[in-house]
């Protein structure tokens, strides 16, 4: 088998092996609409071939993600196939071991990829977070947000860059868009699958509080959509994403966001009556190089949140192979990691998030001891709080 990069004679036989592979249209419209233009959105494409026949393909995409202010290189892998004959004879594993020894070459910090967890688990992913879909109800006499718009063709960048970093600050790896990224969406991406007819949400004042962009092949779920990351403005974006699939027909619409955003809270409550239920959609998994030592990247980040604390503390946590010396002492924060061979980098990085909770993190010992009980509050409560909601604590 050999592990080639795609070219565009290629072509026929990886749109026939994606037909082949997946149950639905999607990856081969996709595919079949932009599979002859070189380059695009960042994708670079690989087939493996044996006797000359293509009979895997896999692509992969180039990002700037940040997490917590910090920017890392990262490369997200998408859509991978295999051909249905040659399933179960080792040439999955020969393509994802092949796309990671060239992405490690690379010198990418990061790798993620959505999909099966226990499948991508045993190429070293770990899962970091759920995406549940959550398929909610049209709710036509909802009247609470009357006046809000749902606003076709807005060709204002700053409105969505805009939108996107209030809502990326609560969510962990997000990807890092610069303004030539959101000019190349709205101008030249807004007919493809990236970024099919975005729409903008606004208000009874006309303030954009959402943006979201149709799926081509799945009429009912936005493909991406982004939050303006407050209640308000949610709950106004709720309805009138209500009465938009209201009118293109339907009766409910799905949702696929992350259980730790706002959003999701709003959705789940009860009294809203909004939710029909919900599913996991699949894991988002992570891959951290071996050249990349995560923790020690990251350690300014936790630096940054302990400044938000208002106390004077010191505090010692343990975990999973690691000791990160921390406090804060009269407004001059520090932080000491150190790093056992046993020591799991995503595990510091899950402490960073707040994706810890204090019964993962069972050694906490603070000086004084009696402060424990105070250092475990501001560690899973305030700290983390901050983490997922921004600077409003």
């Amino acid at each position: 088998m050999n592990f080639l990069p795609y070219d565009i004679d290629d072509f026929d036989e990886v749109l026939s092996l994606l037909q082949a592979a997946f149950e639905d249209t999607k990856q081969s419209q996709n595919f079949e609409e932009l599979g002859k233009t070189p380059g695009v959105g960042h994708y670079n494409r690989f087939v493996v071939k044996e006797n000359g026949i293509v009979i895997a393909y896999l692509a992969y995409c180039t990002r700037i993600i940040n997490h917590l202010g910090i920017k890392f290189a990262a490369a997200s892998i998408g859509p991978v196939a295999v051909k249905p004959d040659a399933q179960g004879k080792g040439v999955g594993k020969f393509l994802m071991n092949s796309v990671i020894e060239h992405l490690s070459s690379k010198n990418f910090e990061f790798i993620y990829i959505q999909g099966i967890p226990h499948y991508y688990q045993s190429f070293g992913f770990t899962k970091y977070v759920d995406k549940i879909k959550r398929v909610v109800v049209v709710a036509k006499s909802d009247q609470k947000n009357a006046g809000t718009s749902v606003e076709r063709n807005c060709s204002d960048a700053e409105v969505y860059r805009s939108l996107y970093e209030s809502y990326t600050r609560g969510v962990c790896f997000a990807a890092a868009r610069s303004i030539e990224d959101w000019l190349w969406l709205i101008n030249d991406a807004s007919n493809t699958y990236y970024f099919y007819e975005p729409r903008v949400i606004r208000d009874k004042n006309g303030i954009a509080v959402c943006y979201f962009c149709d799926d081509p092949y799945v009429p009912e779920s936005p493909r991406e959509i982004v939050f303006r990351n407050d209640e308000v403005s949610i709950e106004a974006a709720l309805s009138a994403l209500g009465s938009y699939y209201a009118e293109k027909g339907h009766d409910t619409f799905e949702l696929k966001i992350p259980d730790n955003s706002v959003v999701a809270s709003i959705v789940d409550i009860e009294p809203n009556k909004r939710l029909v239920h919900n599913n996991t959609h699949g894991g988002d998994l992570l891959l951290i190089t071996d050249e990349f030592d995560a923790a020690v990247k990251l350690a300014p980040s936790l630096q940054s949140l302990v400044t938000k604390i208002d106390h004077s503390f010191e505090a010692t946590a343990k975990f999973k192979g690691f000791s990160i010396h921390f406090g804060n002492d009269a407004d001059k924060p520090f932080v000491s990691v150190s790093k056992g061979p046993d020591a799991s980098t995503l595990a510091f990085v899950e402490f960073i998030s707040g994706r810890l909770s204090s019964d993962d993190c069972k050694s906490i010992e603070s000086i004084p001891p009696n402060q424990y009980e105070n250092i475990q509050n501001l560690l899973f409560g305030r700290l983390m709080k901050f983490v997922f909601q921004g600077d409003n604590m």
